[in-house]
């Protein structure tokens, strides 16, 4: 169950607000619910009744704004458009956060009847306007209605005017235009209380590495394998559970891969359980069930690969000094497809993908933590 209940979008004209609701509503369907506003409005044609709106007489509204009914209302032109507070009730009955999609007098209106009943994240898109006026012709806008829109849309320095004065503290800004699925990981990350972050990629890239930085800067524990290979230099029990095959095969383990015989790796539903975030490095074949166990356990996950060319990943699997054989069974069981080929494959699609060396651990994860 989610901890936080209501995620408000306070974004104006242009800026995708709708279609990351959408986007967040279709990919983590388990997770977020939309509110059906009630309006005073005629139905359009294709519009339905509990769907798009609830549509309600001018004298059913004011009835039921006079009896305390909405969370937020606002009026627009003679119409009025309002959240009822049935709409919030129904997703927390479902253990779901309910998205909001509203302006800045209609967020005031929320924070000040809920912030004492509700756990509400502030999402805040504030784009330039020159990148506003891009989004809207590339949605199929006329000159003549982005310029009425942008001469009417003062949403953003309303919101401005709001932080500066210290009245409104938003959980998230966007101002940096980024792909649908890099926003929609920004908003689980201030909505999901538990984070679990998948690096998967060839053998050599430095994925393990990474952990280090999340452990000592970001409050994530490591999610320790169990492994029959002998310890490498420099490595230690807090990387894997080094064992014997005997010990790994009595175990109840997952996602087991096998390189050889006698070389395995799994993990232990025990090495999961944890009050903090958590992380992993995995081969991509068993992403797919690690992000499935995690998910269950209330996790949002962020899955994030790593591409090279053939021979850098070999450069780098010799340079680690491997013994030959090891070496030719590490590389040979990596297959031709690249690493997103493979994620295809399995039906998943990663929120970072990056190719080539070249970034530090932290760089990796300024970008992946935002």
């Amino acid at each position: 169950m989610n901890k936080v209940d209501i995620v408000l979008f306070v974004a104006g004209s242009g800026s995708g607000k709708d279609y990351l609701k959408d986007y967040l509503l279709d990919n983590f369907n388990d997770h977020y619910i939309d509110a059906i506003s009630t309006t005073t409005r005629k139905k359009r044609i294709g519009e339905i009744e509990g769907v798009n709106y609830h549509y309600v007489s001018k004298n059913e509204f004011d009835k039921m704004k006079l009896n305390d009914a909405f969370i937020e209302s606002v009026s627009f032109g003679d119409n009025n458009y309002a959240v009822s507070k049935a709409e919030i009730k129904k997703g927390l009955s479902l253990g779901k956060t309910t998205i909001l999609i509203v302006e800045p007098e209609g967020m005031k209106q929320i924070i000040s009847f809920s912030k004492d009943k509700y756990n509400i994240k502030i999402v805040f898109i504030d784009y330039s306007q020159e990148q506003l006026i891009k989004n809207m012709k590339s949605r199929g806008d006329t000159d003549d209605m982005i310029k009425k829109r942008i001469e009417v849309d003062n949403i953003s320095s309303n919101m401005n005017y709001l932080i500066n004065s210290g009245e409104i503290v938003p959980d998230l800004i966007i101002k940096d235009f980024l792909p649908i699925k890099e926003l929609a990981d920004k908003v689980n990350r201030i909505v999901f209380n538990k984070q679990a972050i998948i690096f998967t990629g060839p053998s050599g890239t430095g994925k393990s590495t990474l952990e280090e930085d999340l452990v000592e800067n970001y409050d994530f524990k490591t999610i320790k394998s169990y492994t029959t290979r002998s310890k490498r230099d420099g490595e230690n029990d807090e990387v894997y559970h080094f064992t014997d095959i005997d010990t790994f095969n009595s175990l109840d383990l997952f996602n087991i891969i096998h390189i050889s015989d006698t070389w395995k790796y799994g993990t232990s539903i025990n090495d999961i359980y944890s009050d903090k975030h958590v992380f992993s490095v995995i081969d991509v074949e068993f992403a797919i069930g690690m992000k499935n166990k995690l998910e269950s356990l209330g996790y949002y996950v962020c899955i994030v690969s790593i591409d090279l060319d053939q021979e850098t990943r070999k450069q780098l699997i010799a340079d680690r000094k491997e013994d030959s054989h090891s070496a030719k069974l590490r590389f040979e069981r990596e297959k031709e497809l690249t690493i997103l080929e493979q994620f295809q494959e399995q039906n998943i699609e990663p929120q970072y993908s990056f190719v080539g060396l070249g970034k530090t651990k932290t760089e990796y994860n300024s970008i992946i933590l935002g």
